[in-house]
């Protein structure tokens, strides 16, 4: 008996030593910021997301980090290395007031930005990405390579709108 269980053992663990190098692909690091301060008024609050993709499409979009009222302002994650990538930021924020100027006496300033741009990171770089946003002006995402401080040779934007649909 001893005989089968231990060819057994040694391809359970062929397979799996196997299956666990496949699993490793080169990853860069992405520190994402906290673009927005958290506001004042009767009610406030924001929710800011940033995603990756490995497509222009979104096809196996994924999750990086979701920032609100309770989160700190910033979140470091892994993101795959040596391949063209699409990260996303999106932003929806509101505030209330007073306003005695409308019949409910209270008015809601809103603010809402999407941007995306595609850029093929190092492996073993890290990047720093921040999509700020000001109630009343435009959003803007920076992306830095810490490194260089700069922003990566290929980093392009692209329209957010490819892949609005599918948040």
């Amino acid at each position: 008996m001893s005989k089968l269980i231990i060819p057994i053992i040694m391809a359970a663990t062929f397979m799996a030593l196997t299956a666990q190098a496949k699993t490793i692909l080169p990853t860069a690091s992405v520190i994402m910021k906290k673009g927005y301060d958290k506001g004042a008024g009767l009610g406030t609050g924001t929710a800011q997301f940033y995603d990756h993709a490995p497509d222009n499409r979104c096809t196996g979009r994924t999750r990086l980090y979701k920032f609100s009222l309770i989160t700190g302002a910033q979140a470091n994650k892994p993101i795959p290395a040596g391949q063209v990538i699409f990260l996303s930021a999106y932003t929806n924020r509101y505030n209330s007031q007073m306003d005695g100027s409308v019949p409910s006496g209270v008015s809601v300033n809103t603010a809402k930005c999407e941007n995306r741009v595609e850029f093929t990171p190092i492996a073993g770089e890290t990047y720093e990405v921040v999509q700020k946003v000001e109630i009343g002006k435009n959003c803007t995402m920076q992306i830095i390579a810490k490194s260089s401080m700069a922003p990566p040779a290929d980093l392009k934007e692209v329209d957010p709108a490819t892949c609005s649909a599918k948040k």
